[in-house]
């Protein structure tokens, strides 16, 4: 057994017994053009620079949310 497996079962489980890694979520984009493009798909009418910064960072906290998890 290797060190690494005698430390560690889910690394033995993958070695032995080929357990697929997790698949990482998908993180929504945090660029400026992708938000302008989400709030139009949301409805949004009324779209200025304090709109995308505060959609912005819901979706920065979505993503630590997302990364938690994982």
């Amino acid at each position: 057994m290797t060190t690494i497996g005698s430390n560690n079962w889910y690394y033995i489980g993958i070695a032995l017994y080929r357990v697929p890694y997790p698949i990482p979520p998908l993180y929504e984009d945090t660029g400026n053009d992708y938000i302008h493009k989400l709030l139009i798909e949301e409805g949004v009418i009324d779209i200025d620079t304090t709109t995308i910064r505060a959609r912005g960072r819901e979706v920065v906290e979505d993503n630590k949310r997302l990364i938690e998890i994982y």
